[in-house]
């Protein structure tokens, strides 16, 4: 059993022992920057998880044409384009998430005076976009970089247009057809008579019927035509490359000819990417991110049109949102470096009641806080595209 003054030295010892290793970094929760401005340290963030939503939509233009009402008496087609229209069709939604730093989880590492003789061995990595990547006390950082796997994705989609180069092109023909008219006249001189034969010629214009007429038989001579093609009537012997050429001329020339009894149709293709950010408040609450209407298009969050497009968050087996929402405000003054795992949350977005997504994405600001005390010999690393935790080290 010690005495007093055994129990006097051990205690002297173990404070000498114990003092290089206390806390030299004091990490604070930031409310007001400014408060800050006359202390050593560096501010950092933590991640915060952004929602990128891209809607995709079309616009449609439905031009009636000019021989329409012809359709069913030359060509027996009765489903064709009787009135022009013009509206937009909402095609789908994407949601892809993106790290950033979260604007309400500011923090500042304040570089305290050294206790001890030995260097301030502190180490901090910032992210591009401010949050904090790297974190070692007490220990060196890996001279060797992480190995980052980078993930192709799919080019962009261009706009796409179902038009052709000119809509009717095949209706501009002749409009104008000679006619002849032939004029007998009997003429009577004496006892004689004879007839006075003449003839008229003028230019009159075509009906409508009368060039849809010249239409629909334009449409069976072009089908005799690859018939005649494809069955080898011609008996010429074509490549394969000479007669997928000619069949595909043939084709896009019947579907010029049917435009004019069938109506034309174009779209032109959108894409619109929003920003959301989800915040613990919002949690399992639908909330609308934009309005989409069919004679509007996409429209803000605030406006008075359209039909709301709606996203909802829940947390997947997680604590409430009151809960979270507390942890995520409680003091942090003097507990360490504060960094945060992303939970695991079902993402929907509506619109008219269908669901247009439906994914589950980690989520940072939703996530569980870790502390990890500064008085240990600790060094941490975060995934470069996500933010998370990857690596911890303590010693």
């Amino acid at each position: 059993m010690m005495n007093g003054k055994q129990f006097l030295w051990v205690s002297a010892l173990m404070f000498i022992l114990i003092s290089p290793c206390m806390a030299q970094v004091n990490v604070s929760k930031v409310t007001d920057p400014a408060a800050f401005m006359t202390k050593e340290g560096s501010f950092y963030y933590l991640p915060g998880t952004l929602l990128q939503v891209e809607v995709c939509y079309d616009l449609v233009e439905k031009v009636k044409g000019p021989y329409a009402e012809y359709a069913y008496k030359f060509l027996g087609l009765d489903t064709v384009i009787t009135v022009n229209e013009r509206y937009y069709e909402l095609k789908a939604v994407r949601c892809n998430a993106q790290t950033g730093p979260d604007p309400g989880q500011l923090y500042f590492a304040e570089f305290l005076q050294k206790q001890s003789k030995d260097p301030l061995e502190l180490h901090l990595v910032f992210a591009e976009e401010g949050y904090l990547a790297e974190a070692a006390l007490g220990m060196e950082l890996p001279t060797q970089p992480v190995a980052v796997q980078v993930v192709k994705t799919d080019e962009p989609t261009t706009r796409r247009q179902e038009q052709q180069a000119s809509l009717f092109r095949y209706y501009a023909t002749i409009n104008q057809v000679l006619k002849i008219d032939t004029i007998i006249k009997m003429v009577t001189i004496d006892t004689s008579t004879f007839k006075d034969i003449s003839y008229k010629r003028s230019m009159i214009y075509k009906t409508m019927e009368e060039r849809a007429g010249e239409a629909a038989n334009a449409i069976t001579s072009v089908r005799e035509d690859r018939l005649k093609l494809l069955t080898g009537y011609q008996e010429v012997n074509y490549n394969q490359g000479t007669m997928e050429y000619m069949d595909a001329r043939l084709v896009e020339m019947e579907e010029a000819y049917l435009s004019l009894f069938k109506g034309s149709i174009r779209r032109e293709s959108y894409q619109v990417s929003l920003t959301y950010f989800p915040v613990p408040e919002k949690i399992g609450q639908d909330e609308v991110i934009c309005r989409f209407s069919s004679f509007g298009g996409l429209v803000h969050s605030g406006g008075q049109t359209g039909d709301p497009v709606m996203i909802r968050i829940e947390p997947v087996d997680a604590p409430s949102a009151a809960h979270i929402q507390d942890a995520a405000s409680q003091s942090t003054a003097g507990q360490g470096f504060i960094f945060r795992t992303p939970q695991m949350c079902n993402v929907t977005i509506t619109w008219k009641d269908t669901d247009m997504f439906n994914q589950a994405i980690p989520i940072h600001q939703l996530g569980i806080q870790n502390r990890y005390p500064s008085s240990s010999r600790f060094y941490i690393q975060l995934h470069p595209f996500d933010g998370s935790v990857r690596q911890v080290r303590v010693r």
